[in-house]
């Protein structure tokens, strides 16, 4: 009896050794085990387990700034005039908030565009650039619709810049040339057919462009020939009629208007070292 009870001892002692230990000693091995919810956290004898992260779609972070046409425009803190396109581009539509919060839109006018941007000043100014393509919501579209059968690479009778004339009938490419001091002008008809014409250079010819193109193939004049702050001038685009004047905006500045490298009216801001008056720095 006695060693039937020394046997019965021992069984308890192992049983308490092997199964009866404290769990807490298995909440850091690793291993998902006891009645756990998760590896050595959660369970009767664990620490409970952290709170599931929540995934949040990187797209979803970010924030939209995509500024559209019904989107109020707002100008960042310390900027006086905000351009979405940042400066000219005539390849992107943009939008412009000057100093006066008064807001402007790049538009299309048949194939020319109309391109709005921030001068030195913080105001609003305007270019009129022809497309080399299509002009479509505000931007330029590089290359000619395609149901265009000629493309001309400087725009038409350019006797002053190298271009080319294409046939995409054909696929043919005629370059103007210089032949002696006169030019072969490559240029797109009104039926969409290539066509040429031949003209004496006034100055030289240099590598299919006339160096020194007579004043009758210009489209923009400006009576006192370009920038000229302290005399008066009228600039006259041709094309209709349109007359800018030079005038004081103020005591002293002065909005001085020229004909840009596009041979489109454009204006400057200048700030007179002394006064402005009848449309010149003095």
């Amino acid at each position: 009896m006695k060693k039937l009870a020394i046997m019965v001892l021992s069984v308890v002692v192992l049983t308490f050794l092997f199964v009866g230990c404290s769990p807490a000693e298995t909440c850091s091995d690793d291993i998902l085990n006891q009645d756990e919810e998760g590896v050595d956290c959660g369970g009767s004898y664990c620490k409970a387990c952290p709170e599931p992260e929540v995934q949040v779609e990187q797209e979803e972070l970010q924030e939209d700034t995509t500024q559209d046409s019904t989107t109020p425009l707002e100008k960042p803190v310390g900027v006086e005039c905000f351009e979405t396109d940042k400066g000219i581009d005539y390849n992107t539509k943009g939008r412009i908030l000057d100093k006066n919060d008064e807001e402007f839109e790049d538009i299309c006018q048949g194939t020319r565009l109309k391109e709005y941007y921030c001068d030195t000043y913080g105001y609003a100014k305007d270019r009129n650039y022809l497309c080399e393509g299509e002009c479509e919501d505000g931007a330029c579209v590089q290359g000619a619709p395609e149901d265009t059968n000629c493309i001309d690479s400087d725009g038409g009778l350019a006797y002053d810049k190298l271009g080319s004339t294409t046939n995409k009938r054909d696929g043919t490419v005629y370059w103007d040339e210089c032949r002696g001091n006169t030019i072969e002008e490559y240029f797109c008809t009104t039926f969409d057919y290539v066509d040429s014409k031949t003209y004496l250079c006034e100055g030289v010819c240099l590598e299919g462009a006339c160096i020194g193109v007579p004043e009758v193939n210009k489209l923009c004049f400006d009576t006192d020939n370009g920038i000229s702050y302290n005399t008066p001038g009228i600039v006259t685009d041709s094309r209709d009629n349109e007359t800018f004047e030079d005038y004081c905006k103020s005591t002293f500045s002065l909005e001085e208007y020229y004909c840009d490298t596009n041979d489109y009216p454009d204006s400057k801001i200048k700030l007179c070292d002394n006064v402005c008056s009848d449309g010149a720095c003095v």
